[in-house]
């Protein structure tokens, strides 16, 4: 068989430890190799050998032949090699879109001035990476891990590490450390798709809010190239829906179990992204208990927060809303009261309360034993069950708090021993008035107890998952007398309670709230806040109604109303959802007109309460008066200028309205029939009074909202017309009402006087 060489054409990246080899196939095993010119590469063939090697010495075109000596029959080959050198850099991956945490891979290829590929393995001797182009070195470094694939000199494993939008060029670096780099491949990088709650748990004619967390974020370049889909397995068991804001409402159906399936494609491809399936058991009740309340040890003088647990076949129900009533009692009043709200308490404790909040409060009074009950009806809606009434039963030990007291100053009263509570696995900074370069800490205990605690030189602790006590030494290097000891335990966090949510008993729309998170030991004692390394959670049972949020240390949860309405926020530890709190926050309004109130400049507004609340020291104020004045008793207010303000009602309880002063821009004409006056009746244009229709504007928006038919708000508006020529004209301008008296148009009503064949009549 005739010789054939492989490859027959081929390019060489000029480097001196580059090689090519050229495989010899077929004929016999005797060749003779020559080349075209020995300059430009140095070219090998080991007799008894069917392997041709080039070497390039300088660039420029070779021509390899090959030449079979014992076939009569077997012609001269060749093979041409060009040595050149790199010309364009090229980058693709697999995909433009990975998930946080997830990896694509990359490929390499560099091109000559005619876009020929270089094979992979000659890459190898060109010093290529992959790079972020970005001028932060916090991305550069840390958004994306960038791994060569073993063995492959093209290929990069890619993974995502923080979710952004990143730019990733390959550079090749030549022995001159001159760069050459392809063009910018875009690759996002995007939060794991997930849904909180992950499961459900709840009982029949519940509602549970989905939210669907990660996928591509809204700065993301593909978010308008991707849709989310969702299946459910079982119809009968759950109906779902979506609301405006993207949360899910599911309601639970009959009894049994099914899957939500939220997928994230492709609109163009259907290609599927990322996925996660819902489980749903729809159960029954079957107990309930008071959170972390059984055999629990508390001080005197702790506060508490009752909270309820309800079990569906045996596993902790969801955060779902439920047609539920919750009753709490207690008899040992003399040692245990209970309060609705703190600060809020009505009644000496003895008697059952029903209220809306699912929580409720407590103060420990005296050292004994208190015997809490907790019983919730169910109202039937679609779905009714033969028990409709649960029970739990919880006793509370109640004892004195271990307190040496020592003297402080003349004149003050002794104190105790200062006593810091830690959780394990976190850290926390210990506040100083003092500069802390001028401080020295240091822990002062025996071994075997101060496992797992640290501090640092600037008075920073860390603790690790061990349970453990210790005493941190702080001393002024300044002043030997100045000392303080601050003991330390290392403690599991058994309670959770937000303070002060009666304030979101009536919450006004547009209103926010601040409220504080306290954590609690087994004893009742408060974790400080700051606490770094404790995650926290927060969930709203009806996200039209209500936003939430957390403040930096997440110490405060913030919320604010959003529309009329009432839902269950929860929060709770991440990690375990069963320490928590849950209160209710109703939305509504107690100020008439309802927020947002629109009116002119020049405009009355009479404000008034629409409830019947017991006046202490009734009160309306302005928070800008310059923008809208209000009596201080009779609740009158003026608008004197545009702007945005907030009209407050403070007495026993505080609420407000959101109040937007506008002023006309412009206005114009509304098209119409009318183009000539005339007081001949015989005219077809004749008209015993025209009438001219106009539209008034705040800068483009047209200003409909000054047709306001509530009477406690009087625009107090009036609209004129005069005419140039009122000697042709007779012109008087009106705002058009209904029946109602609601106004309807701003008119110009015009009448002719005398006859003038002219045109150009103006009016205003």
């Amino acid at each position: 068989t005739d010789v054939e060489l492989e490859p027959k054409e081929a390019i060489l990246f000029l480097h001196p430890d580059n090689v090519l080899t050229i495989d010899v196939l077929y004929g016999s095993s005797e060749f003779r190799v020559t080349n075209n010119d020995s300059t430009l590469a140095e070219v090998r063939h080991e007799d008894g050998t069917r392997k041709v090697t080039v070497r390039p010495k300088q660039q420029g075109n070779v021509r390899i032949f090959v030449e079979d000596l014992k076939l009569e029959s077997g012609s001269r080959v060749y093979c041409d090699v060009s040595i050149v050198g790199p010309r364009y850099v090229e980058l693709t991956a697999a995909s433009n879109i990975i998930e946080e945490g997830k990896e694509t891979q990359f490929t390499v290829n560099v091109l000559d001035e005619r876009r020929r590929r270089f094979s992979p393995d000659q890459l190898r001797w060109m010093n290529i990476n992959l790079q972020i182009d970005s001028d932060s070195a916090y991305v550069r470094e840390r958004a994306l891990n960038v791994r060569r694939v073993p063995n492959s000199y093209n290929l990069f494993d890619v993974r995502g590490e923080l979710v952004g939008e990143y730019k990733i060029v390959a550079v090749m670096t030549d022995e001159k450390d001159e760069k050459m780099s392809s063009s910018g491949f875009e690759l996002s990088v995007y939060p794991p798709l997930a849904v909180f709650p992950p499961s459900i748990f709840a009982a029949s004619d519940c509602v549970t809010v989905l939210s669907v967390e990660g996928g591509p974020t809204s700065r993301s370049r593909i978010l308008n190239k991707i849709e989310l889909l969702t299946k459910i397995s079982k119809p009968n068991v759950v109906e779902m829906s979506r609301s405006d804001d993207g949360h899910f409402e599911v309601t639970a159906g009959a009894v049994g179990e099914a899957s939500i399936v939220f997928e994230l494609r492709f609109i163009d491809t259907q290609k599927a992204i990322a996925s996660v399936t819902v489980p749903v058991t729809i159960g029954v009740i079957s107990s309930v208990e008071i959170a972390g309340l059984a055999n629990r040890r508390v001080h005197v003088g702790a506060q508490l927060r009752l909270v309820p647990i309800v079990r569906i076949n045996s596993v902790s129900a969801s955060q779902s809303s439920c047609p539920l009533e919750y009753i709490w009692s207690t008899t040992q009043t003399q040692s245990l009261r209970l309060y609705p709200n703190i600060g809020g308490y009505a009644g000496d404790g003895t008697e059952d309360f029903q209220q809306h909040n699912i929580g409720v409060n407590a103060t420990a009074l005296r050292p004994g034993e208190a015997d809490v009950t907790l019983k919730i009806r169910v109202v039937c809606k679609r779905f009714c069950l033969s028990k409709t009434e649960y029970t739990a039963n919880a006793r509370l030990h109640i004892v004195p708090v271990l307190a040496i007291e020592v003297p402080t100053y003349v004149g003050y009263p002794a104190s105790t021993s200062p006593l810091l509570l830690i959780p394990p696995g976190s850290e926390y900074q210990l506040p100083s008035k003092k500069d802390a370069a001028r401080l020295r800490f240091s822990l002062t205990s025996c071994q075997s107890t101060v496992r797992g605690i640290e501090v640092r030189e600037n008075g920073r602790i860390v603790t690790s998952s061990e349970r453990g006590r210790a005493s941190v030494v702080i001393e002024d290097t300044t002043n030997e007398l100045e000392v303080e000891m601050i003991n330390i335990v290392v403690a599991n966090v058994h309670a959770l309670i937000v303070g002060q949510s009666q304030k979101t008993l009536f919450l006004p729309v547009d209103a926010e709230s601040t409220l504080r998170i306290y954590l609690q030991d087994q004893v009742g004692r408060e974790f400080p806040k700051g606490i770094q390394g404790l995650k926290l959670r927060y969930h709203v049972g009806n996200p039209k109604v209500l936003q939430a949020s957390f403040n930096n240390d997440n110490s405060h949860i913030n919320l604010k109303g959003i529309s009329i309405g009432s839902t269950i926020v929860w929060v709770f530890l991440s990690d375990n959802s069963e320490i928590f709190d849950a209160f209710m926050v109703n939305v509504q309004t107690l100020i008439e007109p309802t927020s947002p109130v629109q009116v002119h400049v020049g405009g009355i507004v009479q404000f008034s309460l629409n409830q019947k609340i017991n006046q202490v020291g009734q009160k309306w104020f302005s928070e800008d008066g310059h923008i809208m004045d209000i009596h201080s008793v009779s609740g009158r207010a003026v608008a004197k200028a545009e702007g945005r303000t907030d009209i407050i009602y403070k007495d026993v309880v505080q609420t407000l309205a959101r109040a937007q002063v506008y002023r006309t821009t412009r206005l114009a004409l509304v098209p119409s029939n009318y183009r000539v006056f005339t007081n001949v009746p015989t005219s077809p244009f004749y008209q015993s009074e025209y009438r001219m229709e106009f539209k008034a504007f705040v800068d483009e928006r047209e200003l409909t909202s000054f047709y306001d038919d509530r009477s406690n708000i009087n625009n107090n508006l009036r609209f004129d017309c005069s005419a140039a020529q009122s000697e042709w004209l007779a012109v008087r301008g009106a705002i058009e009402e209904d029946r109602l008296g609601k106004q309807q148009a701003l008119v110009c009503y015009v009448k002719t006087k005398h006859y003038y064949p002219r045109d150009g009549v103006s009016f205003g």
